[in-house]
């Protein structure tokens, strides 16, 4: 088994004949695998044009040149700069992932993400996460939101309307923050801030998938982004608790 590999498995089995020594550069991390389809550390070197996708299906995500490379929770994250509110450009400022059949989502899903106003700065409402259920296109699929107060909400939408589920977690307190969005197929969409569940709102919606790429830092096809710092970032096509 080569470093950094994995594998999306439901069980895996172990065997390990002779010594083993575990020290931050050998060692197992076991992560939530049910569903799993995308897990971004960010944690690649400076000004690497791609973010791996350690899940196992190889959705890697392409880096613009824009993003800057910050701090994060774990090792490293990024920060989104990209466009203005009034369209002028000020760089693109966004992680792209190619649509892909894993990137489907015509059921369950749960995203999992931190995230942080990065020193004070930036425009905090905007788009963090892109999948096409826009907070003013219910084009279908999903989006993380944050309002301009600062709160995180996940948009999940069918093609003609949408359900909203907001984490009462405030990343205006400039500190990390974690934020999950769980929605289970025409039942019930719902948020938590820091491990806490916060409003499940009960809905027949059914999501309907698109063939966008997944847009981490902006909203897709538009100038809508966050300036806000991301880390972390865990995508499942199922409904987790």
């Amino acid at each position: 088994v080569n470093a950094d590999e994995t594998f999306p498995l439901q069980n895996v089995s172990l065997n390990v004949d002779g010594q083993y020594f575990s020290n931050s550069q050998k060692q197992l991390k076991c992560t939530p695998t049910k569903g799993l389809v995308g897990y971004w550390p960010f944690n690649e070197e400076e000004d690497s044009e791609k973010s791996r996708d350690l899940s196992g299906y190889g959705n890697d995500a392409s880096v613009d040149k824009d993003v800057s490379r910050v701090k994060g929770i774990d090792g490293y994250a990024y920060r989104s700069t990209g466009n203005n509110f009034d369209g002028s450009l000020s760089g693109e400022g966004a992680l792209y992932i190619k649509d892909s059949q894993s990137l489907t989502f015509d059921g369950n899903l749960t995203v999992s993400m931190w995230l942080k106003n990065q020193d004070g700065g930036g425009l905090v409402d905007g788009t963090v996460l892109d999948k096409g259920a826009h907070f003013q296109n219910e084009e279908g699929a999903f989006t993380v939101h944050t309002g301009g107060s600062g709160y995180p909400s996940l948009f999940v939408a069918n093609g003609s309307d949408r359900v909203i589920s907001t984490a009462n977690v405030n990343i205006q307190d400039e500190k990390w923050q974690h934020f999950a969005g769980v929605y289970s197929f025409g039942e019930y969409a719902e948020s938590y801030g820091n491990g806490d569940q916060d409003i499940r709102t009960l809905t027949d919606l059914k999501i309907q998938n698109t063939n966008n790429r997944m847009t981490v830092g902006r909203r897709t096809g538009w100038h809508n982004y966050a300036e806000v710092s991301f880390d972390e970032l865990y995508i499942f096509n199922a409904a987790l608790n």
